[in-house]
């Protein structure tokens, strides 16, 4: 049995039986809502125009007064020259209404006993205009009972609010009849006409473009050969460029640590005879001290980079005391905090184990990266808060937070905290390289960990990450 493959035939062949059934299926819903939209078109466009009309006329001729029933016999010229001047062809039938739908003034008068003091509210176009203060028009068929003289079909009914002045309160209402049947015929007239051009040019289009198609077709199949070999010349190139970029950071980064190596050691030296030197010698040593650090701190992230990178990042883990290991890592930060007037403080919960298995190298560097962040980016005597315990949401994980309260980051901005290089712009007059959250957020994810934050601004952050619990009672169990 032969199975119907429509992707087995060639693309000028599945063009011309798609855009033949396109083509046919536009011109039908073009064809058959043409009638609507002129009619929408119509309804829209007296819509407008009644508004504007009937409240000039309304303001010209008539006062608030005017719209209280009954109308003061005083008031009916007033109220008949208003109709008189807003008398458009093929207009039948005009009630003037107050602002609950209560027939005040009809015309002609010959229906004045039958329809004064009569309720339109009943009506569609009447009801939306008491509730929504909007004009409104429509189509309609008007036929009343025992008086077949009037039958009218496809009649076109309006509603206008009537205001005075700057007032937006609607004081009446002007409901207008007309026969407009012949604008029913006109659409019919003009949908046929345009449907029969509309279906010669699609036929003349769809010949035309099938026959550009065809000749490009046979253009793009030769083409295809020559793009894909070139396509797969330059990966090959966008590869061994983005290798040799990888292996120079590398490379530079690590012989510069070698002199900056020296050089540190030298300072240290330095620092033994600090108290003999002069002030101002003093400052130009505790200087080229901070830019070395920072030096430092360069080359150890463009190393970590490249590394992961080229995915020759490891982690080193060993058994080792949690809480030890928090409480001397945050005295090694107190001096950067009192430099900046930032108090730092450790809550360790009790529910958190007292040995982990981990690398505290790397760990180091992630909680780091965030505390030192907390606390650069903070405000003048702010606090940064580090918590860590079991998540109360997955207890086999711990949770490492870090809660400043300094300036915050944007709602635009948070959606970039983790990328590669990146740094908000009211921040890059502070020191930094743009990589550390990205080396952290690599470094959870190798632990196979969840890193995020919470922030807003003016009113400080919340860093977190969490990793998966490894005891040292967890290792002896599998090594059993």
């Amino acid at each position: 049995m032969t199975v119907f493959d429509f992707k087995t035939y060639p693309l000028f062949t599945r063009f011309s039986i798609l855009s033949l059934i396109l083509f046919i299926l536009i011109g039908y819903f073009i064809i058959t809502g043409l009638a609507p939209a002129l009619k929408d078109f119509i309804i829209a466009k007296h819509e407008l125009e009644s508004v504007i009309f009937y409240n000039r006329l309304a303001n010209r001729f008539l006062t608030p007064e005017d719209f209280i029933f009954p109308l003061k016999p005083e008031r009916q010229k007033a109220a008949a020259d208003f109709i008189a001047n807003a008398y458009t062809p093929g207009s039948f039938l005009f009630f003037i209404t107050d602002s609950r739908g209560k027939v005040i003034y009809v015309e002609p008068s010959v229906f004045s006993e039958q329809f004064i003091g009569s309720s339109l509210a009943g009506n569609y176009y009447v009801n939306y205009v008491i509730r929504e203060h909007n004009a409104s028009a429509g189509f309609v068929n008007v036929t009343p009972e025992e008086k077949p003289f009037l039958n009218m079909n496809q009649a076109f009914a309006q509603a206008t609010p009537i205001t005075f002045g700057d007032s937006v309160e609607m004081i009446g209402m002007v409901y207008a009849v007309s026969r407009v049947g012949f604008i029913t015929e006109t659409i019919g007239i003009i949908e046929k006409s345009v449907g029969l051009r509309i279906i010669i040019g699609f036929l003349t289009l769809y010949l035309l473009l099938s026959i550009i198609v065809g000749n490009a077709s046979l253009v793009i199949h030769r083409q295809h050969g020559e793009l894909k070999d070139l396509t797969r010349r330059q990966i090959e190139q966008t590869q061994e460029l983005a290798r040799l970029k990888d292996q120079f950071v590398f490379i530079a980064a690590h012989e510069l640590r070698s002199p900056v190596t020296v050089i540190g050691l030298s300072l240290e030296m330095l620092e033994k005879a600090k108290s003999s030197l002069t002030g101002q010698a003093k400052e130009l040593l505790e200087d080229i001290n901070r830019q070395t650090g920072r030096l430092k701190d360069l080359i150890n992230d463009l190393l970590d980079a490249s590394k992961l990178e080229a995915g020759k990042f490891s982690l080193k883990s060993a058994v080792f005391s949690l809480p030890s290991f928090l409480t001397d890592y945050i005295e090694t930060l107190k001096p950067l905090g009192r430099k900046h007037k930032i108090t730092l403080f450790l809550e360790i919960s009790d529910d958190a184990p007292k040995e982990v298995f981990a690398d505290q190298a790397r760990l180091r560097e992630v909680l780091s990266n965030f505390v030192t962040n907390a606390i650069k980016y903070n405000k003048e005597g702010g606090s940064v808060r580090i918590t860590i315990g079991l998540n109360p949401k997955q207890k086999d994980e711990l949770l490492f937070q870090v809660k400043d309260s300094g300036i915050g980051i944007s709602d635009e901005d948070q959606q970039h905290v983790f990328e590669r290089f990146w740094r908000a712009d009211e921040v890059k007059n502070i020191e930094g390289t743009g990589l550390g959250l990205w080396i952290a957020k690599q470094i959870i994810e190798r632990w196979d960990g969840r890193v995020g934050m919470r922030s807003k601004a003016e009113i400080g952050s919340d860093f977190y990450f969490t990793l998966p619990i490894i005891t040292a009672a967890k290792i002896k169990t599998s090594a059993i």
